[in-house]
């Protein structure tokens, strides 16, 4: 809840944005393959080649290649986090962390990357 807005800059729209285009790539690779015929199979080759890739890095670092069946899933569940944790921030003007409120003007002011 604190960390994921704050990957975005606690900006909504670059939240908005970078959500928008996981959703488009995931659902699109999901339509793909529910629909069928020839979009369906370049949409479930495109899925299988990104497993196959995620695999492959996961191994290298040391990992089980069967973690990269919950990439995808993943990249989900990480879009819901994120835009929870934007709205909370949003609607309570601020992260509440260790007992402490932060207020977002203070953190968009403090920040030490931008992008």
């Amino acid at each position: 809840e604190k960390n994921a807005f704050a990957a975005h800059g606690f900006s909504v729209v670059k939240t908005l944005l970078g959500s928008a285009t996981i959703l488009v790539l995931a659902g699109g690779l999901a339509a793909g393959v529910i629909t069928g015929g020839s979009s369906g199979h370049a949409a479930l080759a495109g899925w299988l080649l990104f497993t196959v890739a995620a695999a492959a890095a996961i191994q290298a670092l040391g990992g089980s290649p069967g973690w990269a069946l919950a990439v995808v899933p993943g990249f989900l569940l990480n879009v819901w986090i994120t835009l929870r944790s934007a709205a909370l921030c949003e609607w309570r003007g601020g992260i509440e962390w260790r007992g402490t409120r932060h207020p977002l003007a203070e953190l968009r002011k403090m920040r030490r990357v931008r992008f």
